[in-house]
Order: C-alpha cells, then sequence, then structure tokens
C-alpha cells in the first residue's frame, strides 16, 4: 500500500535509505547494543567496516547452526528444544545487525525463563547461577553507567576506556555466551540416543492394523513367524 500512494519515497527508502544505517545514529554510541557498536567502540570509529562484516558473518553462521543443531535434537532429547531453537535465532538476529539498540534486546525474558526451566527441570546449582547472571546482567542497566551522549556531534564513546568498553558490551557478551550454552547443550543432545516412546523398543515392532496377529509358520503347527503379521481372515483361509 505504501508503495502505490507514495512510490518514489518507497523506491528511496529501499534502494538507497535502507542501506544507511547511520541516519538512526552513530553506531558507536552505547545505545547500539550490536557487535558493530562493541567493535566501534572497541576501535574507537564512528564505523568499524570490514572487521565488524567478517566478525558479523561468523557469529551470524555459528549461531544459527547453533539453532539448527537444538532444532535437530528435538523436544525428546533436548527438552524445550523449540526454545533453545527460536532463542538462538533471536540472539543471532541482535548480534549481527548492524544496530539493535537496548529496548530490542527484550529477548532476554523468554531467555531469562529458559534458563530458569532448566534450573528447574536439573535441579542443579550452575544452572541457578547462570540463571541468576543473566537476570542480573540485564536489570543491572550497566550499560548506562558508561559516558553517553546520543545527539553529541562527538560521541563521548570514542574515548572510553576498557572499563567502559565492557560495561558499555553486557548485552552482547550475554548473547554470545547464549550461543555457546546453546551449542554445548545442543551437540550433546544430539550425541544421546532418542528415547523411545511409549510401546516402542528395540526389537519391537508396530502392530500394522487392529485385528492383526502374527501368522503360523508353515508346516510348524502353532508356531508363528516373527515380525510377519496378516489379518485375520487370512489367517482363517489357512
Amino acid at each position: 500500500a505504501g508503495a502505490v500512494l507514495l512510490p518514489a519515497d518507497s523506491r528511496r527508502f529501499w534502494t538507497d535509505a535502507v542501506f544507511q544505517s547511520d541516519r538512526v545514529g552513530h553506531a558507536v554510541i552505547t545505545d547500539n547494543q550490536s557487535l558493530r557498536g562493541v567493535l566501534a567502540r572497541l576501535l574507537h570509529a564512528v564505523d568499524p567496516g570490514l572487521p565488524w562484516l567478517v566478525v558479523a558473518v561468523a557469529v551470524g553462521v555459528l549461531g544459527l547452526s547453533a539453532a539448527v543443531a537444538a532444532a535437530l535434537a528435538g523436544q525428546r532429547r533436548l527438552p524445550h528444544a523449540p526454545a533453545w531453537a527460536a532463542l538462538a535465532c533471536a540472539v543471532t538476529a541482535l548480534l549481527v545487525s548492524p544496530v539493535s539498540w537496548s529496548h530490542h534486546w527484550v529477548w532476554c525474558v523468554p531467555l531469562t525463563l529458559l534458563l530458569g526451566a532448566e534450573a528447574v527441570r536439573r535441579g542443579r546449582a550452575r544452572w541457578w547461577a547462570l540463571t541468576g547472571l543473566a537476570a542480573l546482567l540485564f536489570c543491572s542497566y550497566a550499560l548506562w553507567w558508561v559516558p553517553h551522549s546520543p545527539g553529541a556531534d562527538v560521541p563521548p564513546e570514542l574515548r572510553q576506556s576498557a572499563a567502559q568498553m565492557l560495561l558499555s558490551a553486557v548485552y552482547p557478551a550475554a548473547g554470545l555466551g547464549f550461543l555457546a550454552l546453546t551449542a554445548a547443550v545442543a551437540l550433546r543432545a544430539l550425541r544421546k540416543p532418542a528415547p523411545y516412546e511409549p510401546g516402542e523398543g528395540p526389537g519391537r515392532l508396530p502392530a500394522t492394523g487392529r485385528n492383526s496377529q502374527t501368522a503360523p509358520r508353515q508346516g510348524v503347527p502353532g508356531q508363528s513367524a516373527p515380525g510377519r503379521t496378516v489379518p485375520d481372515q487370512a489367517v482363517a483361509k489357512e
């Protein structure tokens, strides 16, 4: 509808403006909690350029691979597998995006809930520690403890110290940690055999119908051929 009503503006946006991420502000500002923002502050550059592209491609491939591994593990080998996969995709997108504002990290809520669910299921102290750490990082507002001024001509983030750069990268650091955790639990689950559904098991064959029974062996009355099933009518004819 927008393209029909405003064709010239639509063409300008989709062919030019959409690729100019700096139109929404400098990549270096603290508000930008993507890898591009982290690298801009680390390199003290308004635009990190090629280094960001290389890192974004690598993280994108590894993050989506972790999501695929979680999906392949499935609910039977990895409880909450769909949640692991979906959150891995979301966190990967936040990391590789040119601009991920701090409020885009609302995915921290289901992420923390997933860690809490795993802590309840596993009952291990380290999972409770991970849940608490995630809640602390996302609720601490640590990224706002550093000098920042989004409207400044020369962003103060260009003069951050090492400690300040660490604080202003707290969300991406948590995201990278979550992707590493997803990869670890998914690969471990994939190495385990899938548990059998009720009624399944080694050496058990599913029935072919409600009214099926094992056919007797030819020439040996009363004995059955393992694995061969025929309908009742066929048995009666024999």
